[in-house]
């Protein structure tokens, strides 16, 4: 399990960038995306803490080449993924 308790990103890094285009286009609320650093490396949180369909986490998989680790604490969301262009 992964609580995300830490900092949210205040520079994104080339690979959330383009996670986060990558969701605006599928209709996702830009003002909702936010990206952490935590003692786990790095998650993404859609909204408060708030589901993200299982086609668009596949999308960024096969798409962009990034897997994503879904965590799950009872109704609260956060994914998991590694930043590889840091």
């Amino acid at each position: 399990m992964i609580i995300s308790n830490g900092k949210r990103s205040s520079v994104h890094t080339p690979q959330e960038d383009k996670i986060k285009n990558y969701l605006i286009e599928k209709g996702f609320n830009e003002e909702s995306i936010y990206f952490y650093n935590n003692s786990y490396g790095k998650s993404l949180r859609y909204g408060y803490w708030e589901h993200i369909d299982q086609s668009a986490l596949e999308g960024i998989s096969e798409n962009l080449n990034i897997k994503i680790e879904v965590d799950i604490i009872g109704s609260r969301y956060s994914y998991h993924f590694e930043d590889t262009e840091m």
